[in-house]
């Protein structure tokens, strides 16, 4: 279920990724960030950083 894996400060993070206009988070919660997408539909996924590097 969606909610086990992402918490406020994921969503908060989302949040401010769709306001920035980016889709790079800087994160160490790999499990949140994979299941949830970018907000505005030009992205399919988040950049997790510094994994995706």
């Amino acid at each position: 279920m969606f909610w086990t894996a992402c918490d406020r400060r994921d969503l908060v993070n989302v949040a401010l990724a769709a306001e920035y206009g980016t889709d790079a988070v800087l994160t160490r919660d790999l499990r949140g960030f994979r299941t949830v997408r970018p907000l505005g539909g030009r992205r399919t996924r988040f950049r997790i950083l510094p994994e995706d590097l």
